[in-house]
């Protein structure tokens, strides 16, 4: 109920003196883990994740809470590990596809990826993140035409993914259909807003805001975006990248710099 609530530190001491009165937990274990996701100390969730694991070694959602929390710490190889760990466990784990697939692709591994994204989409047809997954993937390999009725798929399942509207405004963009794309671009900047609005502490949603304002050419405003998505999240590793191009775009070279020193400083503290 507190984790539902998005109250991670009440919740986290609950699923703490949970595990004192039972040790032999897994399940507890991994609502701590989810407590500490939630709270965005990724390390100690994994660790709580990895003691679940240990206490309950044929739960494939463990392996799959595992994987996710990796690929949140840019641990890409180790966490398609974890997926091909959950997936023995249980062959038609749809999550573990979708995570594998997701594992792939920042490995430029893409005819694998979309292979995983297949079987995910197969198994759990209802999951836009699987479709704007698949989008991104066909982009990459030039099948545009495909890509682009990846995201329609997704889109039709969750109209109001910001990603999703981002990544096909920036597929139309580089096609030229640049009206097109500039309608796109608007759709996701409202839905990452109500999103916002909905919990002002999403570092996700405002690197999406940034996103969709970069492309509309509205680089402060971006700019800004990102800023509080990396204040949100100081591990976020794709939030720090575009905060350095878009100071990099606005000619402002020493804060750009200054921008990049402190990400190396953040993102070693992770690995």
């Amino acid at each position: 109920m507190l984790y539902n609530l998005q109250r991670y530190e009440e919740a986290l001491r609950a699923y703490e003196q949970a595990t004192r009165l039972d040790p032999t937990s897994a399940h507890a274990r991994q609502l701590m883990g989810h407590a500490l996701r939630g709270l965005r100390r990724y390390v100690e969730a994994f660790a709580s994740y990895e003691w679940a694991a240990h206490l309950d070694p044929d739960d494939a959602s463990t392996e799959v809470h595992k994987g996710d929390v990796l690929s949140l710490l840019q641990r890409d190889k180790r966490a398609l590990a974890a997926y091909d760990r959950a997936l023995q466990l249980d062959p038609e784990n749809p999550s573990a596809y979708r995570g594998k697939a997701s594992a792939l692709s920042h490995l430029k591994r893409y005819a694998q990826a979309l292979a995983a994204y297949e079987q995910a989409t197969a198994l759990e047809p209802s999951d836009a993140a699987a479709y704007q997954g698949k989008g991104l993937v066909l982009a990459h390999l030039r099948r545009s035409t495909e890509a682009l009725n990846a995201y329609e798929q997704a889109l039709q399942r969750d109209p109001d993914d910001a990603v999703t509207s981002v990544n096909k405004g920036f597929l139309l963009q580089k096609l030229k259909r640049h009206t097109e794309a500039t309608a796109v671009f608007e759709h996701g900047l409202a839905a990452a807003e109500r999103a916002i609005q909905h919990d002002p502490e999403d570092a996700f949603q405002h690197n999406a805001k940034g996103n969709a304002l970069y492309w509309l050419r509205r680089h402060e405003e971006a700019l800004v975006a990102y800023e509080q998505a990396v204040r949100l999240d100081p591990t976020y590793q794709r939030a720090h990248e575009s905060r350095i191009r878009t100071l990099w775009k606005l000619k402002r070279y020493k804060d750009a710099f200054a921008a990049l020193k402190q990400a190396a400083a953040h993102l070693s503290e992770t690995h």
